[in-house]
């Protein structure tokens, strides 16, 4: 899962999320949504 991949790379919960195009906002949506934060 993406999500816990990269909240253990960061040592935590990231506070912003931001998407480059059309899939990376997909998907920074779908990562925002699922752990709480701002996108």
């Amino acid at each position: 899962d993406a999500a816990g991949e990269i909240t253990a790379e960061m040592q935590g919960t990231p506070d912003l999320i931001i998407g480059n195009y059309s899939d990376g906002n997909l998907v920074a949506t779908l990562l925002a949504n699922k752990l709480g934060v701002t996108q």
